[in-house]
């Protein structure tokens, strides 16, 4: 039987409040739409003076009896609160029984994601010879990478927090950088390699004192004495990771190269291991690269060339124990002369990694990914026509928790802010994000008519009902033409339990995928032209992934005995009682099941106990002679159901049939950062909206 909207539901967890185990298991409990107060408490004039982070967990997903999938389930915020100094956003949630404790670490980078702060993997030291002393605006910071960008450069430094810290750890201290002002190839003070020094101005001066290496091999050694710069692992606002750079190639100029040039060489330097050249593994598939006239005094005007033809890369000794990988490549016409500078040919123009070979940034992060990440909605500030690939939009990043202060009380305001981004945002979107726009009007409706029509508009994705209260009344007390946007009320017309007036909400929407994030332009770019036109103040609203939506369950399997490891492969020796899957499968429905390991726990040879990783021991004492169903109690139904007839024979105490399963649901987060300010609306809300498609 198909899924209709009724099926459709929105979960409290088990503890809705901020203490650590908040979250944790699903209720039976429906949010109702509009009712005050259903995930976060008023927020008082203690949080609008010190501000607050509320975290609250819910679970998505459908409840039917069977095992009908929900495809592509996703939800959105389709507003944000109207208080300015209030935001609210979603965030993915990593397990079934996770808690507050759980997704406050990945929000602070200490949790199971990654540990944040791992001195000993900085990746950037800071320019050689350079002393920053307490007060410092501006830092500069080597890259061990040639052939660099601003824009590109921007996307990993600006908007983001860093560890300035020393190799031993002795002194750190969280910057977050605003943007970069300049950089330029230099030539190592060793004078036996070059890297690219990149400025980076900070939002806040420096609170101590830090000295650079003095040259490349000090860097590599790790002095305690010098810092450098790292990103804290397991954070969404600073998960660049400096092997994501990829290997850039540099232009080869052996002479001056003249503007309208259709030839290039290029050349990037080999890592040696034991001292001999590794074998060429794969060749570089160019594509388009990105070509910038980078010298101290031009740092950032960028062209972008098409290679149509490469030759064959050939790896060639340089001397000095030097390799280099070099190759000629055919290019549109040159967009500007490339001057020869010294005797060796260092160039002043740098090719960034062939695109095709990019490596991408960890899935940390994603809207899908294991990671902390905010997804929020912003607002069209320039109407989109069908065709389009742009949109405007009104704000880039959200507050996830107040700026940092000085003394804050992390048992107030929810969160240890020096683990935080110090401006207390974080970006809300990236390249690869699934967005939906979307605009909803209301109809009023004083008094229904059975069999009368209410005309909406055309072309619509959805429509809801609401009474007075904000309670949704059942679409078998309606219909819709979505193509058309007529609603025809049902004849006979049964209201009773709802009060007018009644307001029909009528939404168009569409999904898009972001190919491109412009942040200084507050500005997305999508991979399609868009298929409808879409007005200003039209919601733009990032889309958090729960994947498809269904019960089910893992192949069983037979151990011997409990080793107190769940694992999900059989330990020890096979044993001879089984039990017949094939035949025999579970039985599940998206209204009982959850994301849970079991293990059956034989008692004796008919006797059986039910255990969950995360639920604990649910049922003692079944008898394997009638079929095993443990009840849900949030749900009044069976977790899973376990046929009588499959077990066969030849079961021993202390035998073990184990399991997992998968749930029509999904369980994720919602993060309120109220800043410090004045007490804001009486009244305010956001709305969320689960969204998916099904068989028909």
């Amino acid at each position: 039987m198909p899924l209709t909207t009724e099926n459709l539901v929105l979960l409290q967890s088990n503890r809705l409040d901020d203490t650590n185990d908040g979250g944790g298991m699903m209720t039976g409990t429906a949010l109702q739409s509009g009712r005050a107060n259903n995930l976060f408490p008023d927020v008082s004039h203690l949080d609008k003076t010190t501000g607050r982070v509320s975290l609250r967990k819910v679970f998505a997903g459908v409840a039917s009896d069977d095992s009908q999938p929900f495809y592509g389930a996703h939800v959105i915020l389709q507003n944000d609160a109207t208080d300015p100094l209030i935001d609210v956003c979603l965030l993915r949630a990593n397990a079934w029984a996770e808690t507050r404790a759980d997704i406050q670490g990945r929000m602070q980078g200490t949790g199971a994601a990654g540990a944040g702060g791992d001195i000993g993997d900085w990746k950037w030291p800071l320019a050689y010879g350079a002393s920053y002393p307490r007060g410092s605006a501006v830092i500069t910071v080597a890259l061990w990478e040639l052939g660099q960008t601003k824009e590109r450069l921007n996307g990993i430094f600006a908007g983001r927090a860093f560890y300035l810290s020393t190799r031993s750890g002795l002194k750190r201290e969280l910057v977050e950088v605003t943007r970069v002002v300049t950089f330029s190839p230099s030539l190592n003070p060793g004078g036996n390699s070059w890297f690219t020094a990149v400025q980076l101005e900070l939002k806040n001066p420096l609170a101590n004192d830090h000295t650079a290496p003095a040259n490349y091999q000090d860097g590599n050694a790790g002095v305690g004495a010098f810092s450098g710069v790292s990103a804290v692992a397991g954070l969404d606002w600073s998960s660049v990771n400096g092997d994501s750079l990829g290997v850039a190639w540099s232009v080869v100029i052996d002479a001056d190269i003249a503007a309208a040039a259709t030839s290039l060489k290029l050349r990037r330097s080999v890592t040696l291991q034991n001292g001999l050249p590794p074998a060429l593994s794969s060749m570089p598939r160019f594509g388009k690269i990105s070509i910038s006239r980078s010298s101290y005094q031009v740092a950032d005007i960028v062209f972008v060339q098409t290679i149509s033809a490469s030759s064959a890369v050939a790896r060639v000794p340089w001397g000095d124990g030097v390799w280099f990988d070099t190759a000629t490549v055919t290019i549109d016409p040159l967009q500007f002369a490339l001057a020869r500078q010294g005797t060796q040919g260092y160039p002043t123009v740098a090719v960034a990694t062939e695109v095709l070979q990019q490596a991408l940034p960890s899935n940390t992060g994603s809207q899908r990914g294991d990671g902390f990440r905010a997804v929020g909605v912003a607002t069209l500030t320039a109407a989109a026509a069908a065709g389009e690939k742009k949109l405007q939009i009104d704000r880039m990043a959200a507050s996830i928790c107040p700026p940092t202060y000085p003394g804050f009380d992390a048992a107030i305001v929810g969160l240890d802010l020096d683990k935080m981004p110090p401006s207390g945002r974080v970006d809300l979107w990236r390249a690869g994000d699934v967005i939906v726009l979307h605009d909803t009007a209301v109809t009023s409706v004083a008094t229904p008519v059975a069999g009368a029509t209410t005309a909406t508009r055309s072309g619509l994705a959805a429509v809801v009902v609401e009474d007075a209260t904000g309670r949704e009344v059942y679409t078998d007390r309606y219909s819709v033409d979505l193509a058309t946007g007529a609603l025809v009320w049902a004849n006979p017309l049964n209201l009773v339990g709802f009060s007018g007036p009644y307001s029909v909400r009528h939404t168009r929407d569409e999904m898009a995928l972001v190919s491109a994030v412009d942040t200084a332009a507050a500005a997305l770019t999508l991979t399609m032209p868009l298929q409808k036109a879409w007005p200003v103040n039209a919601q733009v609203s990032g889309a958090l992934l729960l994947g498809d939506l269904v019960a089910g369950f893992s192949p069983p399997f037979e151990q011997g005995a409990w080793t107190g490891e769940w694992s999900n492969t059989a330990i020890g020796q096979a044993i001879a009682a089984q039990y017949n899957t094939t035949q025999y499968p579970l039985t599940l429905t998206n209204r009982g099941a959850i994301a849970e390991r079991w293990r059956i726990d034989f008692t004796n040879p008919t006797t059986v106990k039910i255990i969950g990783e995360s639920v604990g021991v649910v049922a003692e004492g079944v008898s394997i002679n009638a079929d095993v169903a443990p009840l849900n109690p949030a749900t009044g139904t069976p977790y899973f159901s376990i046929d009588r007839r499959g077990w066969g024979s030849g079961w021993n105490a202390g035998n073990q049939l184990r399991f997992n399963t998968s749930a029509g649901k999904s369980p994720f987060w919602l993060s309120r950062s109220t800043l410090q300010g004045v007490v804001g609306p009486a009244t305010d809300s956001v709305r969320i909206q689960l969204r998916g498609d099904t068989d028909v």
